[in-house]
Protein backbone atom coordinates (compact mmCIF):
# COMPACT_ATOMS: atom_id res chain seq x y z
CA UNK A 1 0.00 0.00 0.00
CA UNK A 2 3.00 2.37 0.66
CA UNK A 3 4.09 2.02 -3.28
CA UNK A 4 0.46 2.54 -4.14
CA UNK A 5 0.11 5.71 -1.88
CA UNK A 6 3.84 6.75 -3.59
CA UNK A 7 2.44 5.84 -7.22
CA UNK A 8 -1.18 7.62 -6.86
CA UNK A 9 0.03 10.99 -4.64
CA UNK A 10 2.32 13.05 -6.83
CA UNK A 11 1.81 16.77 -5.79
CA UNK A 12 5.68 17.48 -4.82
CA UNK A 13 7.90 20.39 -5.71
CA UNK A 14 11.21 18.37 -5.30
CA UNK A 15 14.51 20.83 -4.59
CA UNK A 16 17.61 19.13 -5.47
CA UNK A 17 21.19 21.48 -5.64
CA UNK A 18 19.16 24.55 -4.07
CA UNK A 19 17.12 24.25 -7.45
CA UNK A 20 12.88 23.47 -7.55
CA UNK A 21 10.94 21.53 -10.00
CA UNK A 22 7.90 20.21 -10.09
CA UNK A 23 7.73 16.64 -10.08
CA UNK A 24 5.64 16.42 -13.77
CA UNK A 25 6.54 14.52 -17.00
CA UNK A 26 4.58 17.51 -18.38
CA UNK A 27 7.94 19.74 -17.73
CA UNK A 28 10.53 16.61 -17.35
CA UNK A 29 11.35 17.28 -21.31
CA UNK A 30 11.76 20.69 -20.76
CA UNK A 31 13.80 20.74 -17.99
CA UNK A 32 16.20 17.61 -18.66
CA UNK A 33 18.81 19.90 -20.37
CA UNK A 34 19.68 21.75 -17.77
CA UNK A 35 19.24 19.62 -14.87
CA UNK A 36 21.56 17.92 -12.50
CA UNK A 37 22.10 14.75 -12.84
CA UNK A 38 20.18 13.66 -9.32
CA UNK A 39 17.66 16.57 -10.52
CA UNK A 40 17.29 14.09 -13.75
CA UNK A 41 17.26 11.08 -11.75
CA UNK A 42 14.50 12.48 -9.53
CA UNK A 43 12.32 13.44 -12.45
CA UNK A 44 12.66 10.13 -13.67
CA UNK A 45 11.43 8.77 -11.30
CA UNK A 46 8.42 10.77 -10.73
CA UNK A 47 8.10 10.14 -14.58
CA UNK A 48 8.11 6.57 -13.58
CA UNK A 49 5.41 6.40 -10.76
CA UNK A 50 3.01 8.74 -12.71
CA UNK A 51 3.23 6.48 -15.58
CA UNK A 52 2.75 3.70 -13.11
CA UNK A 53 -0.33 5.47 -11.15
CA UNK A 54 -1.70 6.15 -14.48
CA UNK A 55 -1.67 2.48 -16.11
CA UNK A 56 -3.03 1.01 -12.56
CA UNK A 57 -5.87 2.85 -13.06
CA UNK A 58 -6.66 2.33 -16.34
CA UNK A 59 -6.15 -1.65 -15.90
CA UNK A 60 -8.26 -1.16 -12.69
CA UNK A 61 -11.16 0.40 -14.38
CA UNK A 62 -11.08 -2.01 -17.48
CA UNK A 63 -11.16 -5.08 -15.11
CA UNK A 64 -14.34 -3.53 -13.44
CA UNK A 65 -15.87 -2.72 -16.30
CA UNK A 66 -15.53 -6.08 -17.06
CA UNK A 67 -17.03 -7.32 -14.20
CA UNK A 68 -20.00 -4.54 -14.11
CA UNK A 69 -20.94 -6.19 -17.65
CA UNK A 70 -20.88 -9.62 -16.10
CA UNK A 71 -23.15 -8.89 -12.92
CA UNK A 72 -25.28 -7.00 -15.22
CA UNK A 73 -29.38 -8.84 -15.92
CA UNK A 74 -30.58 -8.63 -19.73
CA UNK A 75 -30.96 -6.36 -21.62
CA UNK A 76 -27.81 -5.06 -20.15
CA UNK A 77 -28.45 -1.52 -21.26
CA UNK A 78 -27.48 -0.81 -17.53
CA UNK A 79 -24.89 -2.58 -15.35
CA UNK A 80 -26.39 -3.72 -11.78
CA UNK A 81 -23.50 -2.13 -10.05
CA UNK A 82 -20.68 0.21 -11.89
CA UNK A 83 -17.48 -0.16 -10.22
CA UNK A 84 -15.42 1.41 -12.71
CA UNK A 85 -16.76 4.92 -11.86
CA UNK A 86 -15.92 4.48 -7.54
CA UNK A 87 -11.76 3.45 -8.87
CA UNK A 88 -11.79 6.39 -10.93
CA UNK A 89 -13.14 8.96 -8.44
CA UNK A 90 -10.91 7.27 -5.61
CA UNK A 91 -8.07 8.19 -8.48
CA UNK A 92 -8.75 11.70 -8.69
CA UNK A 93 -9.31 12.26 -5.09
CA UNK A 94 -5.71 11.14 -4.73
CA UNK A 95 -3.25 12.80 -7.51
CA UNK A 96 -3.23 16.14 -8.15
CA UNK A 97 -5.74 17.84 -9.89
CA UNK A 98 -3.31 19.24 -12.80
CA UNK A 99 -2.84 15.52 -13.57
CA UNK A 100 -6.31 14.64 -13.88
CA UNK A 101 -6.41 14.73 -17.95
CA UNK A 102 -3.89 11.43 -18.20
CA UNK A 103 -6.07 9.45 -16.42
CA UNK A 104 -9.07 10.29 -17.95
CA UNK A 105 -6.75 9.80 -20.87
CA UNK A 106 -6.03 6.28 -19.84
CA UNK A 107 -9.20 5.21 -18.66
CA UNK A 108 -11.12 6.28 -21.72
CA UNK A 109 -8.72 4.24 -24.33
CA UNK A 110 -9.51 1.61 -21.51
CA UNK A 111 -13.20 2.09 -22.03
CA UNK A 112 -13.29 2.00 -25.79
CA UNK A 113 -10.89 -0.96 -25.93
CA UNK A 114 -13.52 -2.99 -23.63
CA UNK A 115 -16.71 -2.19 -25.41
CA UNK A 116 -14.97 -2.85 -28.34
CA UNK A 117 -13.64 -6.04 -27.63
CA UNK A 118 -16.87 -7.82 -25.33
CA UNK A 119 -20.10 -5.15 -26.27
CA UNK A 120 -19.27 -5.08 -29.97
CA UNK A 121 -22.88 -4.87 -30.50
CA UNK A 122 -22.72 -1.20 -28.44
CA UNK A 123 -22.63 1.92 -31.27
CA UNK A 124 -19.97 3.93 -31.12
CA UNK A 125 -22.26 7.44 -29.72
CA UNK A 126 -23.69 5.03 -26.98
CA UNK A 127 -19.74 4.41 -26.10
CA UNK A 128 -19.04 7.72 -26.22
CA UNK A 129 -22.19 8.64 -24.20
CA UNK A 130 -21.31 6.24 -21.26
CA UNK A 131 -17.63 7.21 -20.89
CA UNK A 132 -18.81 10.95 -21.01
CA UNK A 133 -21.51 10.33 -18.66
CA UNK A 134 -18.58 8.10 -16.29
CA UNK A 135 -15.97 11.08 -16.24
CA UNK A 136 -18.28 13.77 -15.82
CA UNK A 137 -20.05 11.89 -12.90
CA UNK A 138 -16.02 11.22 -10.78
CA UNK A 139 -14.63 14.62 -11.83
CA UNK A 140 -18.14 16.58 -10.35
CA UNK A 141 -17.68 13.79 -7.07
CA UNK A 142 -13.97 14.69 -7.15
CA UNK A 143 -14.45 18.25 -7.23
CA UNK A 144 -17.34 18.57 -4.64
CA UNK A 145 -16.24 16.27 -2.34
CA UNK A 146 -12.39 18.35 -2.44
CA UNK A 147 -14.29 21.87 -1.96
CA UNK A 148 -16.29 20.71 0.73
CA UNK A 149 -14.93 17.44 2.50
CA UNK A 150 -11.39 18.12 1.51
CA UNK A 151 -8.89 16.59 -0.78
CA UNK A 152 -7.63 12.94 -0.21
CA UNK A 153 -10.41 12.27 2.55
CA UNK A 154 -10.07 9.76 5.15
CA UNK A 155 -13.52 9.33 5.71
CA UNK A 156 -13.07 8.96 9.45
CA UNK A 157 -15.65 11.34 10.83
CA UNK A 158 -19.58 10.84 10.84
CA UNK A 159 -19.55 15.22 9.16
CA UNK A 160 -16.66 14.02 6.21
CA UNK A 161 -18.71 10.38 5.38
CA UNK A 162 -22.28 12.06 5.71
CA UNK A 163 -20.89 14.46 3.21
CA UNK A 164 -19.08 12.17 1.18
CA UNK A 165 -22.40 9.79 0.90
CA UNK A 166 -25.01 12.93 -0.23
CA UNK A 167 -22.09 14.73 -2.67
CA UNK A 168 -20.73 11.74 -4.17
CA UNK A 169 -22.61 8.67 -4.10
CA UNK A 170 -25.99 10.27 -4.37
CA UNK A 171 -25.90 14.12 -5.85
CA UNK A 172 -22.88 13.31 -7.98
CA UNK A 173 -24.67 10.03 -10.22
CA UNK A 174 -27.92 12.25 -10.13
CA UNK A 175 -26.52 14.98 -11.83
CA UNK A 176 -24.21 13.13 -14.19
CA UNK A 177 -26.50 10.18 -15.20
CA UNK A 178 -28.93 13.21 -16.70
CA UNK A 179 -27.00 13.57 -20.14
CA UNK A 180 -26.22 10.25 -20.55
CA UNK A 181 -30.11 8.94 -20.27
CA UNK A 182 -31.48 11.38 -22.44
CA UNK A 183 -28.67 10.57 -25.15
CA UNK A 184 -30.02 6.87 -24.54
CA UNK A 185 -33.40 7.50 -25.05
CA UNK A 186 -32.02 9.79 -28.09
CA UNK A 187 -29.86 7.68 -29.39
CA UNK A 188 -33.09 5.03 -29.29
CA UNK A 189 -30.37 2.86 -26.94
CA UNK A 190 -33.07 3.08 -24.41
CA UNK A 191 -36.87 3.86 -24.23
CA UNK A 192 -37.47 5.30 -20.70
CA UNK A 193 -35.76 8.17 -19.48
CA UNK A 194 -36.79 7.59 -15.94
CA UNK A 195 -35.70 3.88 -15.80
CA UNK A 196 -32.35 4.37 -17.03
CA UNK A 197 -31.89 7.19 -15.15
CA UNK A 198 -33.04 5.22 -11.95
CA UNK A 199 -30.77 2.31 -12.69
CA UNK A 200 -27.60 4.24 -13.19
CA UNK A 201 -27.75 6.18 -10.61
CA UNK A 202 -28.36 3.08 -8.12
CA UNK A 203 -25.23 0.93 -9.87
CA UNK A 204 -22.85 4.18 -8.70
CA UNK A 205 -24.44 4.25 -5.48
CA UNK A 206 -23.41 1.38 -4.12
CA UNK A 207 -20.14 1.43 -5.83
CA UNK A 208 -19.31 4.52 -4.78
CA UNK A 209 -20.30 3.79 -1.11
CA UNK A 210 -17.98 1.03 -1.31
CA UNK A 211 -15.27 0.83 -3.53
CA UNK A 212 -14.13 4.56 -3.09
CA UNK A 213 -13.64 4.61 0.82
CA UNK A 214 -12.08 1.28 0.69
CA UNK A 215 -9.25 2.54 -1.62
CA UNK A 216 -8.63 5.79 0.29
CA UNK A 217 -8.87 4.18 3.56
CA UNK A 218 -6.09 1.72 2.16
CA UNK A 219 -4.18 3.89 0.14
CA UNK A 220 -4.16 6.89 3.26
CA UNK A 221 -3.11 3.34 6.00
CA UNK A 222 0.55 3.16 3.65
CA UNK A 223 2.22 -0.28 4.27
CA UNK A 224 3.26 0.98 7.60
CA UNK A 225 -0.24 0.63 9.04
CA UNK A 226 -0.67 -2.81 7.81
CA UNK A 227 2.47 -4.14 9.36
CA UNK A 228 1.65 -2.88 12.41
CA UNK A 229 -1.78 -4.89 12.60
CA UNK A 230 -1.44 -7.98 14.53
CA UNK A 231 -1.31 -11.64 12.57
CA UNK A 232 -4.65 -12.60 14.55
CA UNK A 233 -6.27 -9.40 13.08
CA UNK A 234 -5.37 -10.92 9.91
CA UNK A 235 -6.59 -14.61 10.64
CA UNK A 236 -10.12 -12.82 12.39
CA UNK A 237 -10.52 -10.82 9.03
CA UNK A 238 -9.64 -14.28 7.12
CA UNK A 239 -12.08 -16.27 9.33
CA UNK A 240 -14.82 -13.49 9.01
CA UNK A 241 -14.87 -13.39 5.00
CA UNK A 242 -14.96 -17.47 4.87
CA UNK A 243 -17.88 -17.09 7.30
CA UNK A 244 -19.61 -14.58 4.89
CA UNK A 245 -18.98 -16.58 1.90
CA UNK A 246 -20.61 -20.02 3.46
CA UNK A 247 -23.68 -18.11 5.02
CA UNK A 248 -23.57 -15.51 1.45
CA UNK A 249 -23.39 -18.96 -0.49
CA UNK A 250 -26.14 -20.89 1.74
CA UNK A 251 -28.67 -17.84 1.75
CA UNK A 252 -28.23 -16.77 -1.75
CA UNK A 253 -27.48 -19.78 -3.57
CA UNK A 254 -29.66 -22.31 -1.61
CA UNK A 255 -33.07 -21.36 -2.57
CA UNK A 256 -34.68 -21.63 -6.04
CA UNK A 257 -36.64 -18.98 -7.84
CA UNK A 258 -40.48 -19.50 -7.08
CA UNK A 259 -42.80 -19.01 -3.70
CA UNK A 260 -40.84 -21.13 -2.24
CA UNK A 261 -37.99 -18.55 -1.64
CA UNK A 262 -37.81 -17.20 1.71
CA UNK A 263 -36.59 -13.81 1.93
CA UNK A 264 -36.12 -13.59 6.12
CA UNK A 265 -32.81 -15.45 5.12
CA UNK A 266 -31.70 -12.17 3.62
CA UNK A 267 -31.11 -11.02 7.14
CA UNK A 268 -28.22 -13.65 7.84
CA UNK A 269 -25.31 -12.36 6.97
CA UNK A 270 -26.38 -9.09 9.10
CA UNK A 271 -24.54 -10.59 12.45
CA UNK A 272 -21.64 -11.16 10.31
CA UNK A 273 -21.88 -7.67 8.76
CA UNK A 274 -21.71 -5.67 12.22
CA UNK A 275 -18.76 -8.13 13.25
CA UNK A 276 -17.31 -6.45 10.61
CA UNK A 277 -18.07 -2.92 11.38
CA UNK A 278 -17.80 -3.27 14.96
CA UNK A 279 -13.85 -4.83 14.75
CA UNK A 280 -12.68 -3.68 11.18
CA UNK A 281 -14.43 0.05 10.65
CA UNK A 282 -14.69 1.51 7.56
CA UNK A 283 -12.70 -1.14 5.22
CA UNK A 284 -13.45 -3.99 7.29
CA UNK A 285 -17.12 -3.11 6.21
CA UNK A 286 -16.71 -1.96 3.04
CA UNK A 287 -15.37 -5.27 1.80
CA UNK A 288 -17.93 -7.78 3.44
CA UNK A 289 -20.92 -5.36 2.08
CA UNK A 290 -18.95 -6.53 -1.43
CA UNK A 291 -18.82 -9.74 -0.28
CA UNK A 292 -22.42 -9.92 0.11
CA UNK A 293 -23.32 -7.66 -2.98
CA UNK A 294 -21.27 -10.23 -5.21
CA UNK A 295 -23.06 -13.32 -3.81
CA UNK A 296 -26.56 -11.92 -4.50
CA UNK A 297 -26.24 -11.01 -7.72
CA UNK A 298 -23.91 -13.86 -9.02
CA UNK A 299 -27.14 -16.25 -7.34
CA UNK A 300 -29.57 -13.88 -9.17
CA UNK A 301 -27.98 -14.11 -12.12
CA UNK A 302 -27.96 -17.95 -11.89
CA UNK A 303 -31.90 -17.69 -11.23
CA UNK A 304 -31.10 -18.74 -6.86
CA UNK A 305 -32.46 -16.85 -4.12
CA UNK A 306 -35.20 -14.29 -3.56
CA UNK A 307 -34.09 -11.68 -5.96
CA UNK A 308 -34.39 -14.41 -8.79
CA UNK A 309 -38.12 -14.20 -8.28
CA UNK A 310 -39.29 -11.49 -9.93
CA UNK A 311 -38.80 -9.97 -13.85
CA UNK A 312 -35.29 -8.72 -14.10
CA UNK A 313 -35.92 -4.97 -13.69
CA UNK A 314 -37.67 -5.66 -10.11
CA UNK A 315 -34.55 -7.85 -8.77
CA UNK A 316 -32.26 -5.29 -10.00
CA UNK A 317 -33.76 -2.18 -8.23
CA UNK A 318 -34.96 -4.85 -5.19
CA UNK A 319 -31.33 -5.81 -5.11
CA UNK A 320 -29.87 -2.50 -5.47
CA UNK A 321 -32.31 -0.79 -2.24
CA UNK A 322 -31.78 -3.87 -0.04
CA UNK A 323 -27.70 -3.22 -0.44
CA UNK A 324 -28.12 0.47 0.24
CA UNK A 325 -30.77 0.06 3.12
CA UNK A 326 -28.28 -2.72 4.93
CA UNK A 327 -25.12 -0.25 3.73
CA UNK A 328 -26.10 2.68 4.96
CA UNK A 329 -26.27 2.43 8.47
CA UNK A 330 -23.24 -0.20 8.73
CA UNK A 331 -20.85 2.42 7.39
CA UNK A 332 -22.44 5.04 9.76
CA UNK A 333 -21.56 2.63 12.45
CA UNK A 334 -18.22 1.80 10.95
CA UNK A 335 -17.22 5.57 11.33
CA UNK A 336 -18.81 6.05 14.58
CA UNK A 337 -17.06 3.39 16.78
CA UNK A 338 -13.49 4.14 14.52
CA UNK A 339 -14.32 7.81 15.57
CA UNK A 340 -15.10 6.55 19.62
CA UNK A 341 -12.05 4.83 19.57
CA UNK A 342 -10.26 7.26 18.31
CA UNK A 343 -11.38 9.66 20.98
CA UNK A 344 -10.83 7.44 23.66
CA UNK A 345 -7.34 6.83 22.42
CA UNK A 346 -6.64 10.35 22.13
CA UNK A 347 -8.40 10.77 26.19
CA UNK A 348 -5.77 8.10 27.23
CA UNK A 349 -3.24 9.82 25.89
CA UNK A 350 -3.72 12.81 27.68
CA UNK A 351 -4.50 11.17 30.83
CA UNK A 352 -0.74 9.66 30.17
CA UNK A 353 0.49 13.16 29.27
CA UNK A 354 -1.41 14.72 32.51
CA UNK A 355 -0.15 12.04 34.89
CA UNK A 356 3.54 12.53 33.55
CA UNK A 357 2.77 16.31 33.81
CA UNK A 358 1.42 15.97 37.52
CA UNK A 359 4.12 13.67 38.60
CA UNK A 360 7.15 16.55 36.89
CA UNK A 361 5.21 19.03 39.22
CA UNK A 362 5.01 16.88 42.36
CA UNK A 363 8.91 16.42 41.96
CA UNK A 364 9.41 19.72 41.37
CA UNK A 365 7.63 20.99 43.57
CA UNK A 366 9.33 18.34 46.60
CA UNK A 367 12.74 19.80 45.06
CA UNK A 368 11.52 23.10 45.73
CA UNK A 369 10.95 22.25 48.92
CA UNK A 370 14.33 20.63 49.88
CA UNK A 371 15.82 23.57 48.15
CA UNK A 372 13.55 25.47 50.59
CA UNK A 373 14.79 23.86 53.95
CA UNK A 374 18.48 24.22 52.52
CA UNK A 375 17.79 27.64 51.80
CA UNK A 376 16.08 27.76 55.84
CA UNK A 377 19.09 26.14 56.96
CA UNK A 378 21.61 28.25 55.54
CA UNK A 379 20.15 31.79 56.48
CA UNK A 380 18.81 30.21 59.97
CA UNK A 381 23.23 29.23 60.14
CA UNK A 382 23.81 32.72 59.15
CA UNK A 383 21.78 34.80 61.43
CA UNK A 384 22.73 32.58 64.44
CA UNK A 385 26.78 32.40 63.69
CA UNK A 386 27.47 35.70 62.15
CA UNK A 387 24.48 38.14 62.83
CA UNK A 388 24.07 36.55 66.34
CA UNK A 389 27.68 37.06 67.12
CA UNK A 390 27.54 40.70 66.00
CA UNK A 391 25.07 41.52 67.58
CA UNK A 392 26.59 39.95 70.36
CA UNK A 393 30.03 42.04 70.21
CA UNK A 394 27.54 45.16 70.07
CA UNK A 395 25.69 44.15 73.35
CA UNK A 396 28.75 43.65 75.21
CA UNK A 397 31.17 46.66 73.78
CA UNK A 398 27.45 48.86 75.04
CA UNK A 399 28.02 46.88 78.16
CA UNK A 400 31.54 47.87 78.61
CA UNK A 401 31.11 51.90 77.38
CA UNK A 402 28.53 52.33 79.73
CA UNK A 403 30.84 52.80 83.24
CA UNK A 404 32.67 55.16 81.07
CA UNK A 405 30.10 57.71 80.03
CA UNK A 406 28.52 60.48 81.95
CA UNK A 407 25.72 59.89 83.94
CA UNK A 408 22.72 61.15 81.98
CA UNK A 409 24.54 59.20 78.90
CA UNK A 410 24.19 55.62 80.52
CA UNK A 411 19.88 55.27 80.03
CA UNK A 412 20.77 55.72 76.72
CA UNK A 413 22.95 53.46 76.47
CA UNK A 414 21.21 51.25 78.67
CA UNK A 415 18.12 51.55 75.92
CA UNK A 416 20.35 50.54 73.14
CA UNK A 417 21.73 47.89 74.88
CA UNK A 418 18.12 46.43 75.42
CA UNK A 419 17.55 46.87 71.62
CA UNK A 420 20.37 44.90 70.46
CA UNK A 421 19.14 41.77 72.93
CA UNK A 422 15.45 42.26 71.57
CA UNK A 423 17.20 42.18 68.15
CA UNK A 424 18.88 39.20 68.87
CA UNK A 425 16.41 37.02 70.72
CA UNK A 426 13.93 38.18 67.54
CA UNK A 427 16.63 36.74 65.13
CA UNK A 428 17.49 33.41 67.54
CA UNK A 429 13.37 32.84 67.16
CA UNK A 430 13.35 33.68 63.41
CA UNK A 431 16.60 31.40 63.40
CA UNK A 432 14.40 28.38 65.18
CA UNK A 433 11.71 28.98 62.94
CA UNK A 434 13.75 28.44 59.87
CA UNK A 435 15.83 25.38 61.21
CA UNK A 436 14.45 24.33 64.50
CA UNK A 437 17.64 22.93 66.17
CA UNK A 438 15.41 20.90 68.72
CA UNK A 439 13.56 18.75 66.25
CA UNK A 440 17.06 17.09 65.65
CA UNK A 441 18.72 17.24 68.84
CA UNK A 442 15.51 16.14 71.23
CA UNK A 443 12.96 15.26 69.11
CA UNK A 444 9.83 16.12 67.76
CA UNK A 445 7.14 16.10 70.75
CA UNK A 446 9.83 18.34 72.12
CA UNK A 447 10.41 20.85 69.43
CA UNK A 448 6.71 20.69 68.67
CA UNK A 449 6.00 21.19 72.77
CA UNK A 450 8.68 24.22 72.63
CA UNK A 451 6.72 25.62 68.93
CA UNK A 452 3.39 25.86 70.93
CA UNK A 453 4.71 27.29 73.96
CA UNK A 454 6.64 30.44 71.88
CA UNK A 455 3.08 31.08 70.14
CA UNK A 456 1.49 31.12 72.60
CA UNK A 457 3.79 34.05 74.70
CA UNK A 458 4.04 35.38 71.24
CA UNK A 459 0.26 35.92 70.13
CA UNK A 460 -1.68 35.45 73.25
CA UNK A 461 -3.81 32.14 72.29
CA UNK A 462 -3.82 29.28 74.48
CA UNK A 463 -2.26 26.53 73.01
CA UNK A 464 -2.62 22.89 74.43
CA UNK A 465 -0.43 20.37 72.98
CA UNK A 466 -0.51 16.49 73.71
CA UNK A 467 1.50 13.49 72.68
CA UNK A 468 0.68 9.90 72.93
CA UNK A 469 2.93 7.33 72.06
CA UNK A 470 6.95 6.44 70.82
CA UNK A 471 7.79 9.50 69.64
CA UNK A 472 11.46 9.69 70.19
CA UNK A 473 12.83 7.69 67.03
CA UNK A 474 10.90 9.50 64.46
CA UNK A 475 12.17 9.87 61.16
CA UNK A 476 13.51 12.79 60.07
CA UNK A 477 11.53 13.68 56.75
CA UNK A 478 8.49 12.38 58.92
CA UNK A 479 9.56 14.80 61.91
CA UNK A 480 10.15 17.80 59.83
CA UNK A 481 6.66 17.33 57.73
CA UNK A 482 4.93 17.42 60.84
CA UNK A 483 6.54 20.30 62.68
CA UNK A 484 6.00 22.28 59.20
CA UNK A 485 2.57 21.04 59.22
CA UNK A 486 2.13 22.50 62.62
CA UNK A 487 4.10 25.79 62.28
CA UNK A 488 1.99 27.02 59.08
CA UNK A 489 -1.33 25.76 60.36
CA UNK A 490 -0.48 28.15 64.02
CA UNK A 491 1.10 30.59 61.37
CA UNK A 492 -2.76 31.05 59.78
CA UNK A 493 -4.21 30.75 63.46
CA UNK A 494 -2.50 33.66 64.00
CA UNK A 495 -2.86 35.63 60.81
CA UNK A 496 -6.45 34.85 59.92
CA UNK A 497 -8.36 32.66 62.73
CA UNK A 498 -8.85 35.30 64.88
CA UNK A 499 -9.26 31.93 67.65
CA UNK A 500 -8.83 31.65 71.32
CA UNK A 501 -7.78 28.81 71.85
CA UNK A 502 -5.75 25.89 69.80
CA UNK A 503 -5.22 21.88 70.37
CA UNK A 504 -2.73 20.11 68.90
CA UNK A 505 -2.70 16.48 69.38
CA UNK A 506 0.02 13.86 68.03
CA UNK A 507 -0.30 10.68 68.57
CA UNK A 508 1.53 7.26 67.30
CA UNK A 509 0.71 3.83 66.40
CA UNK A 510 2.30 1.27 65.26
CA UNK A 511 2.56 1.77 61.93
CA UNK A 512 1.36 5.93 61.90
CA UNK A 513 1.96 9.24 63.02
CA UNK A 514 -1.55 11.29 63.28
CA UNK A 515 -1.42 15.24 63.91
CA UNK A 516 -4.67 16.80 64.78
CA UNK A 517 -4.71 20.70 64.91
CA UNK A 518 -7.98 22.61 65.78
CA UNK A 519 -9.10 25.70 66.59
CA UNK A 520 -12.35 27.90 67.37
CA UNK A 521 -11.48 30.52 65.03
CA UNK A 522 -13.87 31.50 62.04
CA UNK A 523 -12.79 29.01 59.92
CA UNK A 524 -13.29 29.63 55.97
CA UNK A 525 -14.20 28.47 52.21
CA UNK A 526 -11.95 26.31 50.96
CA UNK A 527 -13.28 27.81 47.60
CA UNK A 528 -12.61 30.84 47.91
CA UNK A 529 -8.97 30.19 49.70
CA UNK A 530 -8.08 27.88 46.72
CA UNK A 531 -8.84 30.65 44.55
CA UNK A 532 -6.72 32.97 46.05
CA UNK A 533 -3.93 30.38 45.35
CA UNK A 534 -2.18 30.49 48.75
CA UNK A 535 1.38 28.92 48.82
CA UNK A 536 0.90 27.93 52.87
CA UNK A 537 -1.77 25.09 52.35
CA UNK A 538 -0.18 24.08 48.76
CA UNK A 539 3.14 23.74 50.39
CA UNK A 540 1.74 21.50 53.69
CA UNK A 541 -0.48 19.52 51.19
CA UNK A 542 2.47 18.82 49.24
CA UNK A 543 4.89 17.99 52.15
CA UNK A 544 2.29 15.35 53.54
CA UNK A 545 2.39 13.82 49.93
CA UNK A 546 5.83 13.68 49.40
CA UNK A 547 6.31 11.14 52.51
CA UNK A 548 3.08 9.29 51.44
CA UNK A 549 0.79 11.12 53.84
CA UNK A 550 -3.03 11.96 53.86
CA UNK A 551 -4.26 15.26 54.90
CA UNK A 552 -7.94 16.00 55.53
CA UNK A 553 -9.07 19.76 56.39
CA UNK A 554 -12.71 20.21 58.28
CA UNK A 555 -13.53 23.84 58.25
CA UNK A 556 -16.69 26.00 57.68
CA UNK A 557 -17.27 29.87 58.27
CA UNK A 558 -17.83 30.30 61.48
CA UNK A 559 -17.20 26.88 63.06
CA UNK A 560 -13.29 27.05 63.42
CA UNK A 561 -10.69 24.81 61.60
CA UNK A 562 -9.27 21.48 61.88
CA UNK A 563 -6.48 19.56 60.13
CA UNK A 564 -5.96 15.96 60.14
CA UNK A 565 -2.63 15.07 59.38
CA UNK A 566 -1.56 11.20 58.94
CA UNK A 567 1.53 9.61 57.78
CA UNK A 568 2.73 6.03 57.72
CA UNK A 569 6.05 4.86 59.76
CA UNK A 570 7.80 2.49 58.25
CA UNK A 571 9.79 -0.15 59.93
CA UNK A 572 13.40 1.05 59.07
CA UNK A 573 12.68 4.49 60.66
CA UNK A 574 12.37 3.50 64.17
CA UNK A 575 15.91 2.70 64.73
CA UNK A 576 17.52 4.91 66.98
CA UNK A 577 19.74 7.65 66.02
CA UNK A 578 22.51 6.16 68.21
CA UNK A 579 22.56 2.58 67.59
CA UNK A 580 19.87 1.46 69.72
CA UNK A 581 17.97 -1.50 68.83
CA UNK A 582 14.56 -1.22 66.75
CA UNK A 583 11.32 -1.93 68.25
Amino acid sequence: MRRATTLLADDHVTVVGGASRPQDPVFWAESRSTASPAESRVLWSSAVRTTAAVALVAAAYYVSGLAGVALSFPPRVVSSIWLANAILLAALLLVPVRTWWLYLLAVFAAHIHRVAHFQPEIPLVVILVQFVGNALQAVIAALAVIRFVGPAPRLDTVPSLVAFILIAAVAAPAAASVLPASLFVLTGWASDFWSVWRSRVLSNVFATLTITPLILVAVAGGTTAWRRVPARRYAEFGLLLAALFVVGIAVFNSQLAGPSSNPALLYAPLPLLLWAAVRFGLSGVCLALLVVESLALASALSGHGPFATQSSPDNVLQLQIFMLVVALPLLLLAVVIDERARIARAIQSGERALKQNYAHVQDLAQRLIRAQEDERTRIARDLHDEVGQQLAAVAIGLSRVAPQLPADSVAEVSRLEEGVYQVARALRNLSHELHPGALRHLGLDVALSSHCREFAERHGVAVDFEAKGELRFIAPELALCLFRVVQEALRNVAEHAAARHVRVRLTRRRDALTLVIGDDGRGFDRDAAAAKSGLGLMSVEERVRAVGGHLAIITRPGRGTAIEVTVPVREEADASRDGAPRR
